[in-house]
């Protein structure tokens, strides 16, 4: 049985086929998605979604994106939520994005810094979007180090090298999840790292609606059920049997979020 990681049912394109999606979880394999937010809007959507369905978990928290526009309020709801609510997982997804320039630089390592006190606050793991800004993430979280309950580095797509030095600083507290990107022929540096991830750190997504794994990249939008095709080819990459690699990933999975999940 698979497990997607990182999903938003809570997203436009996939929303209105929530239901059609849960429905089909047993039929695809699947025992379980957890819903990842991007502000306190889809948060509580998500909120919603997981408790209204088994085995549908949330993370909350406010994407990098919104770091100029955000509320303190929003921030205390999130906590208020992630207190209360036992299908909330984690805080997340957060971090830094540099991606499209760093004009709202302070602001996005602010808001991290602040999502990052409350985890540590609330004794819960963090779900991390990185993309363009390892380098000041890693200083960030050395700020943290020994406070932070555990790290979970979704849709990695940094290099190897920093994958490991990540795990020296961080040992057991740090994971990664790959996603389609993995399964796309040009994106080598990616395969590199998922190879040279040690098993017991590894864990899968979709980041659906984005990202859709060969062989659909291009033909529809990414969901849930499609996370099989990265446990392929992870499997294939370290030669191991797939079945392996499932029992593995549940272990991880559980490891990382704890009671919560599962439960």
């Amino acid at each position: 049985m698979y497990i997607d990681t990182h999903a938003h049912l809570c997203d436009q394109r996939l929303f209105p086929r929530k239901e059609e999606i849960i429905n089909g979880m047993k039929e695809n394999q699947l025992y379980s998605i957890i819903n990842a937010s991007y502000n306190l809007e889809s948060s509580k959507i998500n909120l919603e979604i997981s408790q209204q369905n088994k085995n549908i978990y949330t993370v909350v928290g406010i994407h990098p994106e919104h770091a100029k526009n955000y509320f303190e309020s929003d921030l205390i709801e999130i906590e208020n939520m992630a207190k209360s609510e036992k299908s909330i997982l984690a805080i997340g997804e957060i971090g830094l994005d540099y991606y499209y320039g760093k004009d709202d630089k302070l602001e996005q390592i602010e808001l991290f810094k602040k999502q990052l006190n409350l985890a540590v606050k609330l004794d819960m793991p963090v779900c991390l979007h990185i993309r363009d800004a390892y380098l000041d993430c890693l200083n960030i979280l050395k700020e943290y180090k020994g406070k932070l309950n555990k790290i979970l580095f979704h849709c990695y797509s940094g290099s190897k090298e920093f994958l490991n030095e990540l795990i020296r600083e961080f040992n057991e507290k740090v994971y990664f999840a790959f996603g389609g990107v993995t399964t796309f022929k040009n994106a080598v540096n990616v395969a590199e790292a998922a190879f040279a991830c040690p098993i017991d750190k590894l864990m899968f997504e979709t980041d659906a609606p984005y990202l859709t794994p060969m062989p659909f990249r291009g033909k529809c939008d990414n969901e849930p059920k499609f996370v099989k095709w990265v446990y392929k080819k992870v499997a294939e990459l370290k030669e191991i049997k797939e079945e392996e690699l499932e029992e593995q990933v549940y272990k991880n999975v559980k490891n990382f979020f704890g009671d919560r999940f599962g439960n």
